[in-house]
């Protein structure tokens, strides 16, 4: 079996029962995407392709970029603009929720888990802290109801593959996305396990084996490095 079942993974639970859940980082990143042609004509081309903009404020630290609009296309008023808003101050509330419990992650929340009231506080510290066009995206993104919180989590594994057992991606190590690795590393691993089985045609468990003493060093690394972001940034 290999499990690709995400950070909430029941592969996982099966493998390593001492260790199954991912560790809640202590922040949530608000995210949304809006159609440029949905802000003013003088904010179109302010965000240049495959080019992260970052800007720290009170409120926390705002990520965005542009990308290709639904059709793929690049010309002005037709991309997307995403964005990622780093926040370390509504833990209390998330525990309120429900959403975290015990330091697990149970869920994300949607604009319809949102309550009222944590929308408009959210909303006025974006027009407080952020300038220009990352406050009109964030207003843009809750005006549209595509205004998502993700809680970030992390998973350092002790292992990822036990006898005909193996897990991958998320399932297998779970990083706060200031690394920059976790899509890359979920390749990797699909193309380390390929080549174990094609080097073990007769041996799920060697094959298994080999997939873990290529890999598990690697993204344990990859995790940790992203921690010092964590321990500085979060507040669990």
């Amino acid at each position: 079996m290999i499990g690709s079942d995400g950070y909430r993974s029941i592969v996982r639970r099966y493998l390593a029962p001492n260790h199954p859940f991912a560790d809640y980082s202590g922040y949530i990143v608000w995210t949304g995407k809006v159609d440029e042609s949905k802000l003013p004509k003088s904010d179109w081309t302010q965000r240049h392709f495959s080019t992260p903009y970052f800007d720290d404020s009170r409120a926390g630290m705002m990520i965005s970029a542009a990308m290709s609009g639904a059709n793929g296309s690049t010309k002005p008023g037709e991309p997307w603009i995403g964005f990622s808003w780093f926040d370390n101050t509504h833990n209390e509330m998330l525990r309120e929720l429900g959403v975290l419990k015990d330091g697990v992650v149970q869920h994300s929340l949607y604009p319809e888990d949102i309550p009222a009231d944590i929308f408009d506080e959210l909303s006025q510290n974006s027009a407080r802290h952020w300038p220009g066009l990352n406050n009109r995206l964030i207003q843009a993104a809750m005006e549209q109801n595509v205004f998502i919180g993700t809680l970030i989590n992390e998973y350092v594994p002790d292992l990822i593959a036990n006898g005909r057992v193996a897990i991958i991606g998320d399932a297998a190590h779970t990083m706060t996305p200031m690394t920059g690795s976790g899509f890359n590393d979920a390749l990797a691993d699909t193309v380390a396990i390929m080549d174990s089985l094609e080097k073990y045609p007769n041996s799920i468990v060697e094959a298994f084996t080999d997939y873990q003493r290529e890999r598990l060093v690697e993204v344990q690394q990859d995790v940790l490095s992203g921690q010092e972001f964590s321990r500085s940034f979060g507040r669990a």
